[in-house]
């Protein structure tokens, strides 16, 4: 549709709904909508109406819902929408608004949603929305609002959500919003923030993530009550001046924190590195892996002195397990730290037996020169605490696929070498080197055709394979010869991933499938907001021991599409967390039921699509949260027979494509009453139903189970395998 709406709508006096979207309509939303004093439901999203909101959209007092969204509406935000008070969300983001937030929004008694992100609002955050009881979720993120947080925003005591990131708001955090008890998620990135964090947090109870980052005028440690809050899994504090204190127990609560950017309060002058490490940030190690240790001693004033020796002691659970004496060097010793110079710190290696949980370093200086300043001992008192995590085997199981028109079997060879020595294999060498690995475990699965070598549908179909086989770690799909769409894509997180056989392409995903997302560099799309460095560099200095060099800080990152390559501090660190909070979350199938392999997601170009639905015997895989998505089967006469809520898994390294596989068990009374299946959601919806023409055929080893193939079409010999057909929804030979 096209054109402008027209001024003679507003003679609908009795309509309740009025949704105008996704078409090419344009020009100004006429003042005329505000004769429709029986709307409920004001919906005008993803066109090109343009111009300023009529003041006369405040004569809608029946109004429950406004959603003007992704257009190029300008200008400010009438007073007149204060009027609306059986308003219950109200939808402005992604826009061109501009001027101020009017206080007369306050008015909004029945208020539970705004969303006016993505647009030019400016000036202060008015107190009187402190007055909206009912708010839950307040976005207002990328504006340009300035000024200070309202100290009547501890007032509403039913917000969920609170994101206000990328704005230059200033002063302090209001100690009031410790009171917001059913608050999950507070994201003020990237302002002009000051001063601390107050005590009062730790009466934050939901909350969930905290976003502080940016914020350079903030400072002090935080208060040791946040560690009373037992839901929080993401703290996000790079770029401020706040820091953790090195107390153990705060130390240890960190440490269960799924994502976390946090300096430690005072820089140590030595620390243990693996792949990387900073002084600023401490990088966990990982237990059993070997570690360089390095010693920066530094001295008051310039001197001709050597640097002195030192004798390192590790302590596991307090015992003494390990001392090294470290001879000095040639001198003089620098007056600053240099990391970048390995003869201005005194290094040893440190074998993998002696790095496990629990462990502490003292480091014993020989003397100099007092009044040089050079500590005698590090730390001064007592003894540094060493993060070390013990990491689950990465359990990998490798299928090889093979493209049906032109098949390249190099990659089964490939496949079962990889799963003999995966330790040794040059495929893994930049998951082994670059990600929080110790032990791997590969399985070689069995040869798989396929007809397609798009590399997004063959990472679908490594998801469709991890389902219907019960299969628990890392499932990972790889092809020899031409790949089509990209050389690697995966789910982030996730468990399923497709990889040409190269190392840092196999490294880059498994790095996706362990939360991490791009770092901003070379194009790549998505990348993290929270990364620390805007060039995608590793912004700490790494070791490699193959080489036994330095990694300079100005490397770019793994998850970048940049090169040569390396590991941030920020990205080891938090795919770490993630794999300790996620990985012993598998469970073992149960016997495999009747069930339905339902299977999709979104392209790259937003079109939802649904797969061909499958009757097949396969442990139940269901979603395991609620989400934006909907999968509903119905019966011909379109009574429901099942419904299912989920939110959609990212496909990195894609242009936007996500996607899903679910498992559902059969319930009784559905053979052959299946006539239609419906995906919708926020990218509109896709059906299949028994008219869709669309063939697919999935063939099994009978022996074992495992796939063996995703074909479109039939082969001549079938023997051996067990063959599930579906055109889109199974027809009644595939019930029996």
């Amino acid at each position: 549709m096209s054109g402008s709406i027209p001024p003679e709508i507003g003679g609908l006096a009795s309509l309740e709904s009025l949704l105008i979207g996704i078409n090419d309509i344009s020009g100004p939303i006429p003042p005329e909508i505000g004769n429709l004093t029986n709307l409920k439901l004001l919906s005008i999203t993803l066109t090109k109406v343009t111009g300023p909101l009529p003041p006369e959209l405040g004569n809608l007092t029946r109004l429950e819902q406004l959603a003007l969204t992704a257009g190029v509406i300008d200008g400010p935000i009438p007073p007149e929408l204060g009027k609306l008070t059986n308003l219950a969300v109200l939808f402005l983001h992604f826009n061109q608004l501009t001027g101020e937030i009017p206080p007369e929004l306050g008015n909004l008694a029945n208020l539970k949603e705004m969303w006016a992100y993505n647009n030019n609002l400016t000036g202060p955050l008015p107190p009187e929305l402190g007055n909206l009881a009912n708010l839950e979720l307040l976005h207002l993120f990328e504006n340009s609002l300035s000024g200070p947080l309202p100290t009547t925003f501890s007032n509403l005591s039913r917000l969920q959500a609170l994101r206000l990131a990328d704005n230059r708001l200033t002063g302090h955090l209001p100690p009031g919003l410790g009171d917001l008890a059913d608050l999950e998620v507070m994201d003020l990135a990237n302002n002009d923030l000051s001063g601390p964090v107050p005590p009062e947090f730790k009466g934050l109870q939901s909350l969930r993530e905290l976003t502080l980052t940016g914020s350079s005028k903030m400072g002090s440690p935080l208060p040791a009550g946040l560690t009373e809050l037992e839901d929080i899994r993401v703290l996000l504090a790079g770029g401020t001046g706040l820091c953790a204190p090195r107390d153990p127990d705060f130390r240890r609560w960190l440490r269960g924190l799924y994502k976390v950017r946090i300096s430690s309060c005072g820089e140590t002058a030595a620390y243990l590195t693996q792949a990387v490490q900073s002084r600023e940030f401490p990088v966990p190690l990982i237990a059993g892996e070997r570690a360089l240790l390095r010693v920066f001693l530094t001295a008051a004033e310039k001197n001709d002195e050597d640097l002195p020796g030192v004798t390192v002691r590790l302590y596991d659970d307090g015992d003494e397990i390990h001392s090294k004496y470290i001879a000095g060097k040639p001198g003089p010793i620098p007056v600053t730290v240099d990391e970048g110079d390995l003869g201005k710190s005194v290094n040893a290696e440190i074998p993998g037996k002696v790095i496990g949980e629990d462990l502490e370093m003292v480091i014993e200086v020989d003397s100099v020169d007092a009044s040089l300043g050079v500590p005698r001992r590090i730390p001064e008192d007592g003894r540094m605490v060493i993060e070390v995590d013990s990491m689950p085997a990465l359990k990998v199981t490798a299928i090889p696929f093979l493209w049906t028109s032109d098949p390249d079997s190099s990659i089964i060879d490939t496949v079962s070498a990889l799963s003999k020595r995966p330790m040794e294999h040059g495929m893994l060498s930049g998951t082994r080197t670059l990600l929080p690995v110790a032990g791997v475990d590969v399985v070689a699965h069995s040869p798989v055709e396929s007809s397609t070598n798009d590399a997004i549908s063959l990472l679908f179909r490594t998801q469709a394979i991890r389902v219907l086989e019960g299969g628990t770690g890392y499932y990972m799909g790889t092809m020899a010869g031409p790949v089509t769409a990209a050389a690697g894509v995966a789910f982030v997180p996730g468990r399923s991933s497709f990889s040409v056989p190269r190392s840092g392409v196999v490294a880059h995903e498994l790095g996706h499938n362990m939360s991490l997302y791009h770092a901003p560099c070379g194009g790549a799309g998505g990348p993290d907001p929270s990364f620390p460095d805007a060039d995608g560099r590793i912004g700490a200095w790494g070791w490699n021991f193959e080489t036994e060099t330095l990694v300079s800080p100005e490397t770019p990152d793994l998850m970048s599409y940049c090169g040569p390559k390396w590991i941030s501090d920020y990205h080891f660190t938090n795919a770490t967390r993630f794999r300790l909070s996620d990985e012993d979350n598998d469970d073992l199938p149960g016997p495999p039921p009747r069930s339905l392999l339902l299977w999709g997601g979104v392209r790259e170009d937003g079109t939802p699509f649904l797969e061909p639905a499958f009757v097949v015997d396969a442990p139940s895989t269901l979603p395991d949260s609620a989400g934006d998505y909907r999968l509903e089967g119905q019966r011909a006469d379109s009574t429901e027979l099942f419904s299912l809520n989920f939110g959609m898994l990212d496909v990195a390294d894609s242009e936007g494509a996500s996607g899903f596989a679910f498992v559902l068990p059969v319930a009784p009374g559905w053979e052959n009453a299946l006539g239609r299946i419906t995906l919708s959601g926020p990218a509109g919806s896709a059906a299949i139903d028994v008219e869709t023409r669309r063939p697919m055929a999935i063939l099994r080893d009978r022996a074992t189970g495992q796939v063996r193939a995703f074909l479109d079409r039939l082969p001549a010999d079938t023997s051996g395998l067990e063959v599930h057909f579906s055109r889109g929804i199974p027809d009644r030979a595939a019930w029996r």
